[in-house]
């Protein structure tokens, strides 16, 4: 073979080999942004849930379960009228009180859970489970929402959160 087929031939080789390895790089470059998308959305808190995440309750849950509540959050304004968040352990006489005030509570007809005029009050008791049950305060009237339901509780609504956030911690 003459030495002009020899250099025509290893360039092409040399072509061959180029061209070869600039598509694995290529291709190899598309996994690995494939596998990067696949880890942040696997790291991505949208859908992923932890062991400390809270679950709301569904509406229909039996007022007796707030009886098993760690904790107590209430959301009412403070003097100044500014929405403050209060955590009361269930522990605690006052919060053990709106326990049960709430849980013996009588429930009102469909129209009064329209009535109630919560102005961002809200009452949530978290369970052990860290599963929560939250309602609509209306201190007002003396009430608790929540689904479209509403309920009276016996015992002066009002006196009862009033004494729970006023409690020491």
């Amino acid at each position: 073979m003459s030495r002009k087929w020899m250099v025509i031939i290893a360039v092409l080789v040399i072509d061959l080999i180029v061209a070869v390895t600039v598509v694995a790089i290529l291709v190899d470059r598309n996994r690995d942004e494939a596998r990067r998308a696949a880890a942040i959305a696997a790291t991505s808190t949208t859908g992923v849930t932890s062991p400390y995440d809270f679950a709301e309750l569904p509406p229909d849950t039996d007022l007796e379960t707030i009886e098993t509540a760690s904790f107590v959050s209430i959301l009412i304004p403070n003097a100044a009228g500014k929405p403050t968040s209060y955590g009361v352990s269930a522990d605690l006489p006052a919060a053990w009180a709106l326990i049960a005030a709430i849980r013996g509570a009588e429930e009102l007809d469909d129209d009064a859970a329209a009535t109630v005029a919560t102005a961002g009050n809200a009452i949530t008791f978290v369970l052990p489970t860290r599963q929560t049950v939250a309602f609509a305060l209306d201190l007002e009237q003396g009430l608790v929402a929540r689904g479209g339901r509403a309920w009276r509780p016996e015992a002066e609504l009002s006196d009862l959160v009033a004494a729970a956030v006023a409690e020491p911690q």
